[in-house]
């Protein structure tokens, strides 16, 4: 079996560490930021300074957002769609070799 490399600690990983932190935060505050304003009511979210958290929540947002648009039709067409353009794939794939 190979040696184990010890971890270190120097500069460097923390520099490193602090990198992976910030590039975290980067990735994950945007999204509860739209999962909180997703939550509020109709103008709460546009108040200024904004609540990061609702004073109250408001799950019937999404079932009017998934009832103003026919989103079942939506998806339908989306699974045609990606079964055709996956057949069709494996077929000429096929010929090819």
């Amino acid at each position: 079996m190979g040696k184990r490399r010890a971890l270190r600690s120097g500069p460097g990983s923390w520099l490193a560490m602090g990198l992976v932190l910030l590039a975290t935060l980067a990735m994950v505050l945007p999204f509860l930021y739209m999962l909180a304003t997703a939550l509020t009511g109709e103008w709460e979210a546009f108040r200024y300074p904004p609540a990061l958290i609702p004073a109250r929540a408001h799950f019937g947002n999404f079932s009017a957002a998934l009832t103003a648009l026919p989103f079942d039709r939506f998806f339908l067409n989306s699974a045609i769609l990606a079964t055709c353009v996956g057949r069709r794939s494996c077929c000429w794939s096929r010929a090819s070799s």
